[in-house]
This record gives C-alpha cells, structure tokens and sequence, in this order.
C-alpha cells in the first residue's frame, strides 16, 4: 500500500475526437508528425485509441515502466480511505473497501499538446461500485470533538471520467501529474441503518447530499482508481 501511495503521489493529484490526428506510428513504434498545417497543429497524437500496445509502448519508452496486459484486480481491496467533504463537514472512511469495475476502463483520449507541454490521457470507467463493510463517519463540530456513527456503504459510479495530465518535455515530469474526475451520472450511495437512522445531526445533508459527498470524495479516490488501472493494464512503474 505504502508503494501504490507513493505512486499516487507522482501521478499528483479537452477532449478531443479522432480528426485531431496528425501523426503516426513508424515500424519501430514512434511517432512521426505529418507536417500539414491544421488549427489543431499543436496537438500530436501518439498512437490512436484502439492501440493499447502503441500506449503501452509510449509509456515504457518515456518512463522506464514495464509494460502490462491486465486484468486489473476485481476486486481491488483498499484497506483503508480517507474520503473528506467538506460542505457537509463530514470525513467518510472506508476500510476494507472492495473496489469491482476497473477492467470496464477504456481509453478515450490521448494526446500531447506540444504548445503547452502536457500529455493527456482519460480513461472512462462504465462501472464502478466501491462496497465497504464498515464505514465511518465522523461530523466535525465547531469548538466540540466529533461525532462518529459506523455501518456498510454501496457506492456505484457510472460511466465516471477520469483524466490523467502529465507535462511532458522529451519525457513524463509525474511529480507535477495531476487527476481529475468528472462524472456525467449522478453516484447512487446505499447506506447502512447506522448512518442513515436515529437523530444524528449530519444524517440529513450528508445522505441527501449523497452525489455531492461523492463528487468530493473523488478528488482523493480518484488517483488510486487509475493508478491501479495503469498499473495493471498499461504499464508496471514499480509502486505495488
């Protein structure tokens, strides 16, 4: 755990469509930019979309990492997690969290933008569902200790977007990488009696609120979700 952290950290916490193409691969898997001049002429794209093996390779070739063919664990255990939502001043965490869904990630954008220097990559998930036997929430209170309540939770995430940026100058800067999630669906939370009955005070806006705990919750969650995933399905950087 303590490795896949570390790779989290250096992965950090535009979408475009197949006309931006304005390269191809040569016999020996780099790229070569054709040279006709486009309002897109900055953008490069490596490999198209359906050539995993060509990311794959790109990856290896500028990082180092090994490439991999998958599946991705299913589930993929997370022993422990922090999740903060700060409107309804509540911390959420999962322990021992099963995470099913990763191998349903498919590559939708990848590119480099050679006038800003970064690499994009998205990968969206058609499913995610996150089930924690026991999760803790904890309401923090103005000038008293918190409060704390415990039951399972079931989260499920459709078609949830997640965007990889990395700068790239003749290879990846990851220590200044950054992820990002978007999701087009509303999440649906089912919540344990513990959490969702009696007169605890941050029952009602965290529950009704659930979507928007869930969006914030992503912010943290989200690197591990696709470091997990390129690690398993596009290249071994060696953080396990």
């Amino acid at each position: 755990m303590k490795r896949l952290l570390c790779f989290i950290f250096l992965f950090g916490l535009v979408q475009g469509n197949g006309d931006y193409w304005v390269g191809h691969i040569d016999g020996y898997g780099s790229p070569v930019v054709n040279r006709h001049e486009t309002h897109h002429a900055h953008i490069e794209k490596p490999c198209h979309l359906h050539d995993t093996n060509c990311i794959r390779q790109f990856f290896a070739r500028n990082s180092g990492c090994t490439p991999v063919h998958g599946p991705a664990p299913d589930p993929y255990i997370i022993k422990k997690g922090p999740i903060e939502t700060p409107h309804s001043n509540v911390t959420i965490t999962i322990n021992n969290a099963q995470l099913k869904g990763l191998n349903t990630g498919r590559i939708k954008e990848f590119y480099i933008n050679k006038k800003t220097g970064v690499l994009v990559l998205e990968v969206v998930f058609g499913k995610i569902v996150v089930y924690s036997p026991r999760t803790v929430v904890t309401h923090h209170l103005r000038g008293r200790e918190p409060e704390e309540r415990a039951d399972f939770t079931n989260i499920e995430f459709i078609d949830m977007s997640l965007t990889l940026t990395i700068p790239y100058h003749n290879g990846f800067d990851l220590a200044h990488s950054h992820v990002y999630t978007y999701m087009t669906n509303k999440p649906h939370l089912i919540a344990g009696p513990g959490l969702t009955k009696g007169d605890y005070y941050t029952n009602k806006k965290w529950f009704d609120d659930s979507a928007l705990s869930a969006e914030e919750g992503m912010v943290s969650q989200g690197p591990i979700y696709i470091s997990v995933f390129m690690q398993s399905k596009i290249c071994d950087f060696g953080y396990h």
